[in-house]
């Protein structure tokens, strides 16, 4: 176990003893388990469901001890490097200093790929402007002639007309408009929510909170409490996303799926 997570651990740890608090105390305050933050202390960052979690629950652990949790989390430079499988869980998980040389192996390499995209681009180059024209100079050559035959002859231009493409539609299409996620907490709890792969909410919010963001294609929504949280996209309330009130994980709200997941009240569904 990295001598980082158990020194990060023994200073939560230290600090809560020092305030004189349980950890039962600290879990329903901050609305993290009670047995992640005895894993946290104890080191173990295995036993929470990611590094990611790890991170969000230090953060809150330390504020709640009157502890700064980023200043303790970048004095070890923990990164993750977690690996996700294709159910969606975690294979392994290590820790790793920010900065990593590439192998000096790997170089030559490179060096080498680059050397042959630029080759075979300049062959397709020269290959292009090989090919010959004659045959569009041919019939460039005949225009006069072609004009002067359609011209005599009614019946050819009656044909060159209805072989005119007719124009295209130039009725401006109605552009659709970005998705927007209203968010209101109605009890403390930690949430994530990364707007078209950018993160634009990661921390732990009070009661009555009010968030909103937008988003061209999808959210990916994580939280700690679900049951304590009312999402809205465009203004319709969404029904709860969570299994049985569990820790919602990367849940995909898009385009395609919002409209199944909007709250549809019982009193509807009879009428």
């Amino acid at each position: 176990m990295p001598d980082e997570y158990k020194d990060i651990g023994n200073k939560l740890g230290q600090k809560r003893k020092e305030l004189g608090k349980e950890i039962d105390e600290i879990s329903e305050i901050i609305k993290v388990s009670s047995e992640y933050l005895k894993a946290i202390e104890k080191g173990d960052f295995k036993a929470l469901p990611s590094i990611v979690y790890y991170k969000l629950f230090v953060r809150s652990y330390a504020q709640e001890l009157g502890l700064d949790g980023n200043q303790l989390l970048e004095q070890f430079e923990i990164e993750d490097e977690s690996v996700e499988g294709d159910d969606g869980s975690v294979s392994e998980k290590k820790t790793a200093v920010k900065k990593r040389r590439r192998p000096e192996s790997e170089t030559p390499l490179l060096k080498i790929g680059i050397i042959l995209a630029i080759i075979v681009i300049i062959a397709f180059i020269i290959i292009i402007m090989l090919v010959p024209h004659n045959d569009k100079i041919g019939r460039t050559g005949n225009v006069e002639e072609n004009i002067d035959t359609i011209e005599s002859n009614p019946d050819s231009q009656s044909l060159l007309m209805q072989n005119v493409a007719p124009p295209e539609d130039s009725t401006p299409q109605p552009v659709e408009l970005p998705m927007r996620l209203s968010i209101f907490i109605k009890d403390s709890c930690w949430i994530m929510v990364a707007a078209d792969g950018d993160t634009v909410l990661k921390n732990t919010l009070q009661s009555g909170a009010r968030r909103s963001y937008t988003a061209d294609y999808r959210f990916l929504i994580s939280m700690g409490n679900p049951y304590n949280v009312d999402l809205k996209i465009n203004d319709t309330l969404l029904r709860d996303i969570s299994n049985q009130g569990r820790v919602v994980k990367g849940f995909e709200i898009n385009r395609l799926n919002k409209a199944d997941l909007f709250y549809i009240p019982e009193d509807s569904l009879a009428e």
